[in-house]
């Protein structure tokens, strides 16, 4: 569909490489993510050759994993058909095939034909089949059928890493807390809050200095785990619920809460301990936004006061409770 959608917007024979306009700044945010992802997704998209009409010779993924074009762009250049389909490079002579790629020049330097034998390596080992449709086939999968399950996996590991210690996200939507904590740890874990250094990207003039310490760049980072003040606030929590503070940056501190899950203190249910670091991450953002917002004074005795109440309140969920709203 999107295929459609696209070729429809901007034109194309749907051969080979696409060429999208340049971003600026009327393209809309759903194009420029789309346009970014291009280039890493077309390396997972690849061809399973038929009949070759609808294969770009040169710029299409269809004998390996790597296009032609790539392999032997020296050839390519020399080519006297560069644009053309897979199966105008074949003859097909009294039931047998021969691939044919006439070039402009017969001698070639050492390098030229270095490019050419290992191309026609990859070329000869696949045969057009003219009573057979081509087909986009998803090479992460082995059947070559895309599946958007296995295509966000694919997409996840390579944006972010496959780091065992990096979040899963049902295990942020999962735990008994209100929807507007699990949206704020999402949004946490993605790197997306907005703190004062994420904002600076799009806000001339604006003010990066962390809230609560005053003393460095109030990036995520900062203000959740380096920050001096926050940093006893852990101390608390960790005094109260077993939590290790040993952490510098938000992997470390999903590290921490996973670990206070597997090994959680006499008493503590596996829901109470699942619901520790998301009330701690709301208690300093909440404490953060009165500071910025109302000009109020943080003090680390009110933020493991109120960090108390929101982990009794959603214990009392944890029991069968009503759920209670995220405190404004």
């Amino acid at each position: 569909m999107w295929i459609r959608v696209m070729r429809e917007r901007y034109g194309g024979d749907g051969l080979g490489e696409r060429r999208w306009p340049a971003i600026n700044a009327r393209t809309s945010s759903l194009c420029k993510g789309i346009f970014a992802e291009i280039p890493e997704v077309g390396k997972a998209i690849g061809w399973e050759l038929g009949s070759g009409t609808s294969i770009h010779f040169w710029l299409d993924r269809w004998c390996g994993e790597e296009r032609l074009g790539d392999i032997a762009p020296d050839i390519m250049r020399l080519a006297i058909n560069s644009k053309g389909t897979v199966d105008q490079f074949f003859q097909r002579e009294e039931g047998a095939g021969l691939w044919s790629i006439p070039l402009s020049r017969a001698r070639l330097t050492e390098a030229e034909a270095g490019q050419y034998v290992r191309m026609m390596a990859q070329v000869e080992r696949y045969v057009v089949c003219p009573d057979r449709a081509d087909r986009i086939i998803w090479r992460p999968t082995s059947a070559g059928e895309y599946v958007v399950k296995r295509g966000y996996a694919w997409w996840r590991e390579r944006r972010m890493g496959t780091s065992p210690s990096y979040p899963k996200f049902k295990q942020v939507w999962k735990p008994k807390m209100p929807l507007k904590i699990k949206v704020f740890m999402w949004l946490l874990f993605q790197g997306r809050l907005l703190t004062k250094a994420y904002r600076s990207k799009w806000v001339a003039n604006e003010p990066t200095t962390c809230a609560l310490c005053d003393a460095a760049p109030e990036t995520i980072d900062h203000l959740f785990c380096e920050c001096i003040f926050v940093q006893q606030f852990w101390r608390e929590v960790g005094q109260r619920t077993g939590l290790s503070t040993q952490f510098q940056n938000l992997e470390e501190l999903w590290v921490a809460g996973r670990e206070l899950e597997r090994a959680r203190q006499t008493g503590m249910t596996k829901e109470k301990s699942q619901v520790i670091v998301p009330a701690a991450a709301w208690t300093i953002w909440r404490a953060r936004n009165e500071v910025i917002f109302r000009g109020a004074t943080a003090y680390v005795e009110n933020m493991r006061d109120m960090f108390g109440r929101l982990v009794r309140d959603w214990e009392t969920c944890i029991a069968g409770g009503p759920l209670p709203r995220a405190r404004e």
